[in-house]
């Protein structure tokens, strides 16, 4: 006999088999009962869902798109788009169909045009950070958006002609000159 905690714990061959018995049958009962309230229809509906995240669609050939999920659709119309009994269907089964069709391949399009990476993004945020910094906190979103374009089609700062800009600058009527309110009077 053993102790823990101060209390007397016994341990034979006997209960240990009726242990592992009620063990066996409370696992049982909770896979009976979890079948019972999700049965594999219910779960085969939720899992058609996920046809509506179009995932991967990008990466099938032409020849398969117009057989691209049409299982889950399928699926969700026989559950969505019949009448059962006073229960009026939900969607009309040849719209969705078509617009299923049409769906798939504007976004097949669509992933083909859409970069393949990230570089481009980074890149942008990197220049933004450049160029707004925490002494550069207030700057305007639509001057940011001037020196981004700037930064990236304009020419490098060793290439710019900054005579011909001044030319520029000089030749324009409608020019902001900052001054104060004291300076105006």
């Amino acid at each position: 006999m053993q102790r823990y905690k101060g209390v007397s714990i016994s341990d034979t061959p006997t209960q240990r088999k009726s242990a592992s018995t009620v063990k066996t049958n409370f696992i049982q009962n909770i896979l009976v009962q979890l079948d019972r309230r999700f049965p594999k229809s219910a779960t085969d509906l939720v899992a058609a869902f996920a046809v509506l995240g179009l995932g991967g669609i990008e990466f099938i050939p032409a020849d398969e798109l117009d057989t691209f999920r049409d299982d889950k659709i399928e699926m969700l119309i026989e559950k969505y788009g019949e009448d059962k009994g006073e229960q009026k269907a939900h969607i009309n089964a040849l719209e969705t169909k078509g617009e299923w069709l049409r769906l798939k391949k504007l976004l097949a399009e669509m992933a083909l045009v859409l970069p393949i990476h990230t570089a481009d993004v980074e890149r942008g945020f990197r220049a933004q950070n450049v160029l707004k910094t925490a002494f550069r906190n207030r700057l305007a979103s639509d001057k940011l958006n001037t020196l981004l374009v700037l930064r990236a089609e304009g020419p490098h700062w060793k290439e710019f002609e900054y005579g011909k800009a001044l030319k520029k600058f000089r030749n324009k009527k409608e020019r902001k000159i900052f001054c104060t309110t004291a300076a105006k009077k």
